[in-house]
């Protein structure tokens, strides 16, 4: 999926937008120069404007594109994390079935 950065994301690095405990991995940004920066590192800095390459579940991209930057943000990241530990954990559990 591609988006715009939400201003929840806006002048973070990745690593201190913690978007893989929620299931999201950006796969790429494409800058409003144009440039593009490829499987962009833990202390790339997202500026606004940025065009984000994102890969997950479609609820929580769609999450994540809606996220505010204020307190009720933060939230919505926590509350994220939770239900992607739920989804891990079934899908751990459908593994553990398949291997018996």
């Amino acid at each position: 999926m591609n988006t715009r950065s939400s201003s929840w994301m806006n002048d973070k690095k990745l690593k201190d937008c913690n978007l893989r405990e929620e299931g999201i991995n950006i796969i790429g940004i494409r800058r409003n120069s144009g440039n593009y920066i490829g499987t962009p590192h833990g202390e790339t800095k997202i500026t606004e404007g940025d065009e984000l390459i994102l890969y997950g579940r479609k609820k929580s991209l769609h999450n994540l594109e809606q996220r505010k930057q204020d307190s009720s943000g933060q939230y919505e990241h926590e509350k994220a994390k939770e239900e992607q530990s739920k989804e891990r954990s079934i899908q751990d559990k459908k593994d553990e079935q398949s291997q018996t």
